[in-house]
């Protein structure tokens, strides 16, 4: 008889496991890099806007210097 070797039961649910834990540690770590990901886009576009809302004061100032804080 040739093909694969056959597996007991034990073996069976050891290889279960072990694909089920690759599956769940794969599918936890692409969600921490999405986080990441989001995290690192949140970062920039929040000094993006930052930057746009002092370049707004900064000339608001410069037209109207009455209005400067104080």
């Amino acid at each position: 008889m040739t093909g694969r070797p056959k597996i007991n039961d034990q073996q069976a649910l050891f290889l279960q496991r072990n694909i089920y834990q690759h599956l769940h540690n794969t599918v936890l770590q692409a969600a921490l890099t999405g986080m990441d990901e989001v995290t690192t886009s949140r970062t920039v576009v929040q000094k993006i806007v930052q930057q746009m809302v002092d370049d707004k004061v900064s000339a608001s100032i410069q037209t109207n210097p009455d209005r400067s804080p104080r």
